[in-house]
């Protein structure tokens, strides 16, 4: 992730004097697109067109690693570029540094932890990676995907991924948010019953049918949804709800904001 930096007329006016004078600057080809472009040109730039820095110490933005078993560091992003900071020892009842994976594979690649086992970590409990893998870093487990599948309903395990199971979709999060009740080709799908009974979904946005392997608006759902009440789209389209005069009118936005009229497509002033 590249972070903006303010632009000044004394940045510009430093980057214009250095193509004038014949130094290193932006070059086409090298970093010549992006933010990276207009950051290079801009700052002051090593002999290839981007700005100088040691290259032991770039990283990926936002990764976090291990530098030894009690110590982590952070990923930091300052103006163009990315350097690791300083590492920092694990807190005292937290005090082991674990490798949940390589860290160019996750940004939260490392996590300190109560014991110097990937059991004792969150990504254990959130993401399944409970198992010490051979090559130092935290692996998928069958225990630690049917404990980790709550939200998800990916309780299986095929040797390398969570897949989804028929009881771990329907007592997922997910089957009561927006209606993915039933597993299919190992994920959690949508369901008739699901959709009619999803609370996002069906209460919150009028999808209380079900085609095509999806939820779908109906005039009942959409005329009783949370979304008619707070913002007027109380009738049924192919999709999705969309609003109405009628709706429009009755809607909490119209009392509130004033947003009584329906104007391409939208309650509008």
């Amino acid at each position: 992730m590249w972070h903006l930096i303010p632009v000044s007329r004394a940045f510009t006016e430093q980057a214009d004097s250095k193509r004038r004078a014949g130094q290193p600057s932006l070059r086409a080809g090298v970093c010549g697109v992006g933010l990276l472009a207009w950051c290079c040109a801009l700052m002051d730039c090593a002999p290839n067109g981007c700005p100088a820095f040691d290259t032991a110490s770039q990283c990926a933005a936002e990764s976090i690693r291990c530098t030894d078993s009690s110590h982590i560091q952070t990923c930091n992003t300052f103006e163009c570029k990315a350097t690791w900071a300083a590492a920092q020892s694990c807190p005292a009842v937290t005090p082991f540094c674990v490798k949940v994976a390589p860290s160019a594979s996750v940004s939260n690649a490392a996590e300190c932890a109560a014991m110097p086992t990937c059991a004792a970590t969150r990504a254990c409990a959130d993401r399944g990676l409970c198992g010490d893998g051979s090559d130092g870093f935290c692996v998928l487990t069958a225990a630690g995907c049917a404990g980790a599948c709550q939200g998800s309903g990916l309780c299986g395990f095929n040797g390398s991924e969570c897949i989804a199971t028929p009881d771990g979709c329907a007592n997922s999060a997910r089957c009561a948010t927006d209606g993915s009740c039933v597993e299919l080709n190992g994920q959690c799908a949508p369901s008739a019953e699901g959709c009619a009974a999803s609370t996002d979904y069906c209460r919150g946005s009028g999808l209380c049918g079900f085609a095509n392997a999806r939820c779908v608006p109906t005039a009942e759902g959409c005329a009783g949804a949370r979304d008619c009440a707070l913002s007027g789209y109380c009738e049924a389209g192919a999709a999705t709800c969309l609003a109405s005069e009628a709706g429009c009118a009755a809607a909490t936005a119209c009392s509130t904001y004033g947003q009584c009229h329906l104007r391409n497509g939208l309650c509008s002033q």
